[in-house]
């Protein structure tokens, strides 16, 4: 999967978070199964799923949108708890 655009929170799901904007596609991190598809927000959380239909979120999660029990953003998909 590639992503590209605003960076501030991890949204392009590449492991990092450094800020500022990629105007050119970067492979996002990888998610167990592959990514069917994914789905984002002008917020900065974008999540997907997995073959396996098991959920995943990276970005900004500055009110808990990655669904993994903290506020902490994430640079690297990251499994929502509970389905």
């Amino acid at each position: 999967m590639w992503c590209w655009g605003d960076h501030t929170s991890g949204a392009l799901g590449n492991g990092t978070s450094l800020g500022g904007a990629a105007t050119a596609p970067v492979t996002a991190g990888l998610i167990s199964d592959g990514l069917l598809g994914a789905s984002g927000s002008q917020g900065g959380t974008l999540c997907g799923l997995n073959a396996s239909q098991q959920a995943f979120c990276w970005g900004d999660n500055s009110v808990g949108g990655l669904g993994d029990g903290t506020t902490a953003d994430s640079g690297s998909p990251v499994p929502v708890q509970g389905l």
